[in-house]
């Protein structure tokens, strides 16, 4: 969103303003359903085109797109855990996470950056929920590796999660923000 303010005789365009009407799409809550979104429509695409353990080469040798379920949590965390107790705990923990990152954002409008992180890891977080909910497990299709070399496959709401993170880091260790910020 850019928004126009006048200064005398001259026009600036600034993004991300702090004090005009605040719109959803500049929220970390707006990034996040975005990203929860595409991560959504991409887990669909995967179900209704891909059959379960298919696999399609993307880049062969390095990437593909392989439909697996993963009933663990980031790679396959838990996944030897109940199912009852795992899912309980998974939609606890996500619960949990997408409050405190909407409630230490608010609504409060501030750099592109601080909107992008809370907002990835919020809709990352969502994401991955959606699918505990409804299906106990959580659709995974991207597969990375070398050779026989595989890492756990993963889905645009675990990079989010990831990019967020690691967004986070960055700031926190060469930017020298304070972790609420």
């Amino acid at each position: 969103m850019k928004l126009t303010f006048r200064s005398g005789s001259s026009e600036s365009k600034l993004p991300f303003a702090e004090h005009d009407e605040l719109n959803e799409d500049d929220t970390a809550g707006g990034c996040g359903r975005r990203c929860s979104d595409l991560d959504q429509v991409t887990k669909a695409l995967i179900l209704a085109h891909l059959p379960l353990g298919g696999s399609i080469a993307v880049i062969p040798g390095f990437f593909d797109l392989t439909h697996v379920h993963n009933p663990g949590g980031a790679f396959g965390f838990l996944a030897g855990m109940s199912a009852e107790v795992r899912s309980l705990l998974f939609v606890a923990v996500s619960l949990v996470a997408a409050g405190l990152i909407l409630y230490s954002t608010g609504r409060r409008r501030s750099a592109a950056v601080s909107v992008l992180r809370p907002g990835l890891i919020f809709g990352g977080a969502v994401g991955n929920l959606v699918d505990r909910i409804r299906f106990g497990i959580v659709v995974d299709f991207l597969d990375v590796y070398a050779g026989t070399l595989h890492w756990p496959a993963f889905n645009v709401a675990d990079s989010a999660i990831t990019i967020g993170v690691g967004i986070f880091a960055y700031h926190i260790l060469f930017c020298k923000i304070r972790p609420d910020s």
